[in-house]
């Protein structure tokens, strides 16, 4: 395990929309020695990952070039030298101003695949017999001229229609209803469009949390779901596998039902988790350093309710 100091940020922006400006040292203005806080936020839900940046007392000239020229974010954290991203994407809009007498601040705010979920429409026809991967596979092409590559997908089921299908709307609409009949959740991150079964996680090691590898607390079991609280982890992704011993989780028993809801989630046997929202929270030059979670047992009773159920927007 990394040793859990020197705490380190890397934050690039730049003009181009082709993702790697880290690597590239052209690509963008490197903002990393600067004060810098940031929140970044992310759920397996069909909603943006989303981060909110203030850097403080920039050049003027620097300044006016983030707002007038500068369209895309990257973003990484860690300690030392293990440093790792933890958000990429379009800037959406961008505030300036003073804090004090002294100190000026720009505030960026940035969606990972923003273009795409906003302004991707998909308008085609398939045929009778078409089936759930013909579906997705045209889906994802309507994505791509937005940026969005294939992420993680499950195995769909192969039941090819009995009739065609007319798409004409949103393309985020359509990827909903495919999620839904597959018993999954959709989401865009790191420019990827990932399917994870409700059921399931991301592909990749799990990652122990407990007292030596930075868990803060006691986790607690909620209505929502599991909260766990570390220091800030890049390798933690929404839908990705956490190990905790359940041994170290405040549990919790409904007596009298709230709004409808009668029974507690399920912990998981074997302690296995997976991280339906998380929260990654910064100050390079502050007291906050923190990874939130909202988990939910990999094979135990699902939250019927929190940020993982409405974060999805109904329309």
């Amino acid at each position: 395990m990394t040793e859990q100091y020197l705490r380190k940020v890397k934050l690039v922006v730049g003009g181009s929309n082709i993702v790697g400006m880290l690597s590239n040292p052209n690509a963008g203005i490197d903002l990393s020695e600067l004060h810098i806080r940031f929140e970044v936020r992310n759920t397996t839900a069909q909603v943006l990952k989303r981060a909110q940046i203030r850097i403080w007392n920039l050049r003027e000239d620097t300044a006016r070039q983030i707002q007038n020229e500068f369209t895309r974010v990257e973003l990484s954290a860690g300690y030392g030298d293990d440093v790792g991203l933890i958000f990429q994407g379009q800037i959406a809009y961008i505030q300036a101003g003073k804090e004090n007498a002294t100190d000026t601040y720009v505030d960026i705010f940035a969606q990972d695949g923003d273009a795409a979920y906003n302004h991707s429409v998909s308008n085609r026809t398939l045929a009778k017999g078409w089936t759930p991967d013909q579906l997705y596979d045209a889906l994802l092409q309507d994505l791509q001229p937005y940026g969005i590559t294939a992420g993680h997908k499950p195995t769909f089921t192969s039941t090819a229609a009995s009739r065609g299908m007319a798409c004409y709307g949103m393309t985020r609409d359509y990827l909903r209803d495919l999620a839904s009949q597959q018993g999954c959740e959709w989401n865009i991150e790191d420019g990827r469009l990932n399917f994870l079964p409700l059921t399931s996680y991301m592909p990749g090691q799990a990652i122990v949390l407990n007292s030596a590898t930075g868990m803060i607390g006691t986790p607690k079991m909620t209505i929502q779901g599991l909260v766990v609280k570390s220091l800030l982890n890049s390798a933690i992704k929404s839908g990705g596998q956490v190990k905790i011993d359940n041994a170290s989780i405040a549990s919790l028993k409904i007596n009298i039902p709230y709004a409808g809801i009668d029974m507690a989630p399920g912990t998981d046997a074997d302690g296995a988790y997976t991280s339906r929202v998380v929260q990654h929270t910064g100050d390079n030059r502050g007291p906050e350093w923190y990874t939130d979670m909202i988990c939910v047992a990999v094979d135990g009773t699902a939250p019927a309710q929190g940020p993982t159920i409405v974060d999805v927007p109904n329309g």
